[in-house]
């Protein structure tokens, strides 16, 4: 009955109050700066970051153009044998079932099939 009484006093009075003024930032400077804790060493342009950064392979060598063979040292340049072995370091495992069975994921029970294809709704049933 209060909250109706003042919603129709159609006055609202927030419940936080501030102290003192308020205090707008004139002094922020709109330049763009590096955040104080970013690593030391950050490129000034986005093209020498490109010389540098690596994503599936250098940023800064452009793939062949359509239609050309490619370049010596470009994706799709040497076939895939020559390589060389692409089997994972010791104690290394590329899919999870390759992993000891305490590590391996557990199947799934009945009850929990159940459980998941009801929605939860046979859990307490």
């Amino acid at each position: 009955m209060r909250a109706t009484l003042r919603l129709l006093s159609g006055q609202r009075q927030p419940m936080i109050r501030f102290v003192g003024k308020r205090h707008p930032t004139h002094h922020a400077d709109p330049t763009p700066q590096t955040h104080p804790a970013a690593p030391a060493p950050l490129p000034n342009t986005f093209a020498s970051y490109r010389q540098t950064a690596q994503q599936h392979g250098p940023l800064n060598k452009p793939f062949h153009s359509l239609g050309t063979a490619p370049a010596p040292g470009r994706i799709g340049a040497q076939p895939a044998s020559a390589l060389g072995d692409v089997r994972p370091a010791r104690g290394e495992a590329w899919d999870r079932n390759e992993l000891p069975a305490r590590f391996r994921r557990r199947p799934l029970t009945p009850a929990e099939i159940e459980a998941v294809e009801s929605g939860g709704a046979s859990v307490y049933a």
